[in-house]
Parts: structure tokens; sequence; C-alpha cells
């Protein structure tokens, strides 16, 4: 496990404090591999009460997380004590944790609920990111498009602004895969056990909530290339945030195809909020 005793310490500390003494923290992803370096810190939390689950308590355990670390890259799942399952642990990619087994799932209208609730959070914290990654984009534009000699030479405030729009970026990404997607599936009742991010992606196609010629899948993978450093390479730096860059519209329509889908489906049109905004 590549964290250190102080990161250790503080992801405790930070879990115990938002989501109660008795919740479980799993480390999942890269880091769980000593042979590697770099990378993200994922982690998977089981909330101590259904009501600590809340997406406020999620957003605050991260920024507290990162005023502590000192690392952006922090990707966080959380789920209540009903609501983990081994189809849950699966999010946690080839690394993950050992599979859990659980007794099938009964209709349960009041949890459908809950998971439409759930997507309405998820969808407006969603519509504020893409506002200011759109905000972002408008800020960098001027840079674009970007090579080598142009990283060299870039000042502080143009660095902190490409660094906004690439957390930006991966924020949204993570919200529309991780949050967005898992919600609209369990309020539709699809069974997500055993089911990747992939099948879980083309099941939102399926259904009609993603458009496939946006080709979200390959934001993921995009995605990933954001967490490796190339701190002495200024043509591969470059290279990622132009792809990034030209990428980002195709995230934004991600986002309003799913927005348009939920608010019809589940909201009635009554949702409060649109795609136009951001």
């Amino acid at each position: 496990m590549r964290l250190t005793t102080v990161e250790v310490e503080a992801i405790r500390s930070c879990a115990r404090r938002h989501f109660g003494e008795d919740c479980t923290v799993r480390l999942f992803g890269s880091r769980t591999d000593d042979t590697l370096r770099g990378g993200d810190i994922d982690l998977h939390i089981e909330t101590e009460t259904p009501e600590a689950a809340r997406l406020d308590n999620e957003l605050r355990f991260r920024e507290d997380l990162i005023d502590r670390l000192g690392e952006p890259r922090i990707d966080v799942i959380v789920r209540p004590p009903r609501l983990c399952s081994s189809s849950d642990r699966s999010d946690c990619g080839p690394y993950g944790t050992h599979a859990v087994t659980t007794e099938p799932e009964q209709r349960d209208p009041a949890m459908i609920m809950l998971h439409v609730e759930l997507l309405r959070d998820y969808l407006a914290a969603a519509n504020k990111i893409a506002r200011r990654l759109s905000w972002s984009r408008q800020r960098i534009s001027h840079l674009m498009p970007l090579d080598a000699k142009a990283i060299a030479s870039l000042s502080a405030e143009e660095e902190e602004r490409l660094d906004a729009f690439l957390l930006r970026f991966n924020s949204l990404t993570a919200m529309i895969q991780d949050r967005i997607t898992r919600a609209v599936l369990k309020a539709e009742e699809e069974d997500l056990k055993d089911k990747s991010k992939k099948d879980q992606r083309l099941l939102m196609e399926k259904l009609g909530a993603l458009d496939p010629q946006l080709s979200v899948g390959t934001l993921t993978e995009l995605r990933n290339r954001i967490a490796l450093h190339y701190p002495d390479d200024g043509a591969k730096q470059a290279k990622i945030l132009k792809d990034v860059y030209h990428r980002s519209t195709d995230l934004l329509g991600g986002y309003a195809s799913v927005l348009a889908y939920a608010d019809v489906k589940f909201f009635a049109g009554q949702l409060g909020f649109s795609a136009d905004e951001a």
C-alpha cells in the first residue's frame, strides 16, 4: 500500500470526523500496488449511518483531506451501510477489495426514492462543477494550442488556470462516472451486481441517458492520463492539456445528456436547473 503513516492517519481522522467513528475506509486502485508509481488516492467508504452518506459530507471530507495532505488527486466513493454490497465494491477496479456475498435485493420503493434524491443532489453538484469548468475553459482558450515551448514559458497565473481547469475536468468526470451513473441505474432498478463501469456506461447509453457519439468512456482513460506527471517532458504535458481541452466539450455534452434524461424521467421537468446554465 503506497500511503505513508501520516497519510493513513489523516484519512482515518477525516473519515471519522465526517462519517462517524465506526465508518469503514478501504483503499483501492493503483495505490494498492507497491510496484507502481503515482496515481490518485482512491477511497471506498461505508458510513456509520445512512444519514452520514450525504453529498455535503462527502464534499467536506474531500476538502478536509486535501487541506491535510496537500494532494488534490483524491477520489471518493461513499455508500450508506444498507447500500454497500459486492456490486459497490466492484467499482474498485482491477486492484479491488475482496468480494462480499449479499442476499438478492428486494424491490424497495423507499430505497428507490433515496436514489432519486441522491441523483438530484449529484446533478446539482455537477451543475456547479460544469459551470466552473466552462469558465475555466474560456480562461485558458488563448493558450491553445499548447506545445513544449509554450509550457516552458507559462506564467504562474497561467499554470494556476490550467491546474484549475484540469481539477474541474477530473471532478466532473468522476461525478458522472462514480455517482450520477450509479444513481440513475439504481433509480431505474437495474441490477448492478458484477457490472463494471464500462457495463454501467453501456447501460446508460442503452437507456438513452448518455449519447454514444460523445464517447464518454474514453474520457475516463484521459482522466487517468492526467494523474501521470511528466515534469521534465513539456511535449507530453502539452499533449495531455490539449486533449483535455478539446474533449471537455464532450464531457459537458455528456453531463447535458444525462441531465436532460433524468429531468424528464424522474423529475417531470421540474429539476430547476439546466445544462444551459453551465
